[in-house]
């Protein structure tokens, strides 16, 4: 049986020219820039020039304002596409798994395990510090954000996997050869690009620590599953879950949650999530792996039809 292709060698694959690189992350910093200017001035222009030029983010639609945070994840996750199609001439899906087809059982599996790990953690949170979580649910806001998450979510959370674990680590390999560089380095832009983010105030030591280690945790699981489903699920059922279910005041994405959080504790979310990362390492390689050879089953192979 021939050895099977490693995921960060995928980029082997296509075409490889150190100017078709050059290319492609100028494109995806152009991309970025101008999509999220673009996006702002169609959604907020006429209210700015109904207010002469000044506009304050207490004066903005909350709606309109988590569609102009998500929707330029649209253009880059097909930007994505196009850099893997006619720039390195190699299918999308190398981007993501070494094999022909999507593996949805694999991302089923990763976003419903990490959803109820994530929801065990708020729980035990609001069982040790009540009056921190309170209920915030009102139908119609709720109604108003629902369809936009569910549409949106996927998408920024694809496209940063596309990015973080898929191109710039395979990028990464092939030039140094190495597995743990290319980890440590696109983890480092990912933790970068999330220092932005309000959370940070909480504390921003633990919360750094806390956005390196789940990109390293959704690194790990990528090579461990030599595929990207599991990551995307994860990520996807974090974004989602915070969105739909249990937000704080200061997050990112301002949604009308069922519950709503006071305070971000910074220590409790990291140890937390170093916790959960443990218990579903341990359940989807260990006992998952387990059932699926005791069935005679590979639990990452799919059906190779073209």
């Amino acid at each position: 049986m021939p050895e099977k292709e490693q995921f960060l060698d995928l980029a082997q694959r296509g075409k490889n020219e150190w100017w078709r690189y050059f290319i492609s992350w100028m494109l995806i910093l152009f991309v970025v820039v101008v999509s999220n200017i673009l996006v702002f001035l169609l959604l907020f222009l006429p209210q700015m020039l109904r207010s002469g030029g000044m506009l304050a983010l207490d004066d903005l639609e909350p709606v309109s304002v988590l569609v102009a945070s998500l929707l330029p994840f649209v253009f880059l996750f097909g930007l994505m596409w196009g850099i893997a199609r006619w720039i390195h001439k190699r299918p999308f899906l190398t981007l993501i798994t070494p094999e022909q087809k999507f593996n949805w059982k694999r991302f089923f599996q990763g976003a419903l395990i990490w959803g109820f790990l994530i929801a065990m953690t708020s729980l035990v949170e609001a069982l040790l510090y009540p009056g921190r979580y309170r209920i915030d649910f009102n139908l119609i806001p709720f109604l108003k954000f629902l369809p936009i998450v569910i549409l949106l979510i996927p998408f920024q959370t694809s496209a940063e996997e596309l990015v973080f674990r898929g191109y710039l680590p395979q990028s990464l390999a092939l030039l140094t050869r190495k597995t743990f560089i290319p980890i440590i380095i696109s983890n480092v832009f990912f933790m970068l690009l999330h220092l932005a983010n309000p959370e940070v105030s909480s504390g921003p030591v633990l919360t750094t620590a806390y956005y390196f280690g789940i990109g390293l945790f959704l690194a790990i699981i990528t090579i461990r599953d030599n595929r990207m489903e599991l990551a995307i699920g994860v990520h996807m059922a974090t974004n989602l879950f915070v969105s739909l279910f249990v937000n704080t005041e200061n997050s990112a994405l301002q949604t009308p949650a069922v519950f709503m959080v006071s305070e971000m504790d910074a220590l409790y979310n990291l140890l937390s999530f170093l916790i959960a990362a443990g218990v579903f390492y341990w359940v989807v390689f260990k006992f998952l792996q387990r059932e699926d050879q005791a069935d005679g089953q590979s639990p990452s192979v799919i059906s190779q039809d073209a």
